[in-house]
């Protein structure tokens, strides 16, 4: 119908094989361009010092680990590096949780369409934390960009640029994939070898002898590929089998010959996959609630809003804890010098319920900005299990011990409008009581504390452009508590 036509992105099956979805344009994007909408960045704070020092609190034996029965972290394979976000310097080690184009689009070197750009920092108006409870409760990294690299045109796949050394870590499980540099010498090589057999016709024009026949081409190319270039696995790997993938290759280009499925029918993409361009993020209409997500298009009531994949994570692998390495807290080996001291932010955009210990994080593109209906007013969406191919519904029948051993993510839900949806109107749901009951406890108990009031955001600071105050100067005018000073030195730095 004409409401799916307009769609502008898709999430559906990538094209890259055994990759699970991937994100589709399906309109016309020119190079240098913003991808969409802006992506949330939230800060994942030391994941496996923590997983071990709650282990450890609770006694379990880290020497007998059976990795098999352990919680999957899935997050480690989808987050980035913390520098994206500017928050590398939180915490010793920092994570950049990205959950629109960041975890869903998948990368293949040699057809990156889509660069990364630092996200910003801005607190949605709550940079002061003596006026709102809401303050400090999602994340203030937002802004962040991915735009086209090269044009892209309607039914192309979204490739990110997820780094060489994420695949090299990952090589005993995927193998060794080429890289671009590889791609580029692949490309090279059919150039070349085409020249090769142009020159040998073009030279039979005055001479009696014959052109290569296509089983010497073919024995030719199986010797360059195979015996000549044994020991270069990866450019190996670039290059074609036979004779006629060389030749579709030469054509094409190396990388787009490895991925043919990369363009995508309207069509297929309407009956294949599911649209992600139906919000966008904005500032809510909710007090304290930062920020929301806005319909960018009338949507008839029963309509899928988003959908998205559900990664499941344990509630514990999210708990933070400090140990006391000061001697004095009469701490021992079996814990008693660990104590619990929050839990990460990450939390707060995840969905579950009390009684279990399994979380669902979701990502796609907005779907985090989706917030909670407030007393007095009505959700106009709902929730509900999708029904597309990729969802694995019979997971719903297992245990949660047995989900949270998957090292993969297998459920996908579905926001749907409850009622007809304007354009520009905010997206609720309903949180549930429980959720309500907790916000009015904390907004109520909620009061200012000293490191509140002195609170200044970082970025406030940075913003203003003024000089760094020295150890010294801090003694007489000293930065809030929440804030230190750090001294950045270009890694190519030489001291003279």
């Amino acid at each position: 119908d004409e409401e799916e036509e307009e769609c502008g992105l898709y999430m559906a099956q990538s094209s890259i094989p055994n990759s699970g979805l991937g994100m589709y344009s399906n309109t016309n994007i020119t190079e240098g361009s913003n991808l969409f909408y802006d992506d949330i960045v939230i800060a994942g704070y030391e994941y496996h010092v923590n997983r071990k020092l709650h282990r450890l609190k609770y006694g379990v034996d880290l020497e007998d680990d059976d990795d098999d029965q352990q919680p999957a972290w899935i997050m480690a394979s989808y987050a980035w590096s913390a520098a994206y976000s500017n928050g590398n310097y939180d915490a010793d080690y920092t994570e950049a949780i990205i959950p629109g184009t960041g975890m869903l689009a998948n990368s293949f070197l040699g057809l990156v369409n889509a660069l990364k750009r630092r996200a910003e920092t801005d607190d949605a108006g709550l940079s002061r934390r003596t006026g709102s409870p809401g303050a400090g409760a999602f994340s203030h990294h937002h802004g962040n960009r991915f735009v086209a690299g090269d044009s892209i045109v309607e039914g192309q796949e979204i490739f990110v640029d997820y780094g060489t050394s994420w695949f090299e870590a990952r090589e005993e499980i995927m193998g060794p994939i080429p890289f671009d540099e590889e791609y580029d010498m692949a490309d090279m090589l059919l150039r070349k070898f085409f020249e090769l057999e142009r020159a040998n016709v073009d030279h039979d024009d005055d001479d009696d002898g014959t052109p290569l026949s296509p089983d010497v081409l073919g024995g030719l190319w199986e010797l360059i590929r195979e015996d000549l270039l044994d020991d270069r696995v990866r450019l190996r790997l670039a290059l074609p089998r036979n004779l006629e993938g060389a030749r579709r290759a030469h054509r094409t280009g190396s990388a787009a010959h490895s991925v043919p499925g990369m363009m995508r029918a309207p069509r297929w993409l309407r009956e294949n996959g599911a649209c992600l361009d139906n919000m966008r993020p904005g500032s809510s209409n909710i007090p304290h609630a930062g920020r929301g997500a806005f319909a960018t298009r009338r949507l008839k009531g029963g309509r899928v809003v988003t959908s998205a994949p559900m990664m499941h994570m344990h509630r514990d692998s999210l708990r933070m804890y400090k140990r006391d390495e000061s001697g004095t807290g009469g701490g021992n080996d079996k814990g008693e010098s660990i104590r619990y001291t929050g839990d990460q932010l990450l939390l707060n955009y995840c969905y579950g319920h009390p009684n279990s210990s399994v979380l669902l994080f979701p990502y796609a593109p907005a779907v985090n900005f989706v917030n909670g209906a407030p007393e007095g007013t009505q959700p106009n969406a709902f929730l509900r299990w999708s029904d597309m191919s990729y969802h694995r519904s019979e997971w719903l029948d297992m245990s949660a011990g047995e989900v949270l051993t998957k090292d993969h993510t297998g459920l996908i839900l579905e926001f749907v409008a409850s009622r007809d949806i304007q354009e520009g109107e905010e997206i609720l749901i309903d949180y549930g009581d429980g959720w309500r009951d907790e916000w009015d406890r904390h907004s109520e108990g909620w009061n200012v504390s000293d490191d509140d009031r002195n609170y200044v955001s970082a970025s406030v600071l940075n913003d203003m452009d003024a000089p760094v105050l020295t150890a010294r100067e801090q003694k007489d005018e000293p930065y809030p508590s929440n804030v230190m000073t750090a001294c950045l030195v270009p890694e190519d730095y030489e001291q003279g």
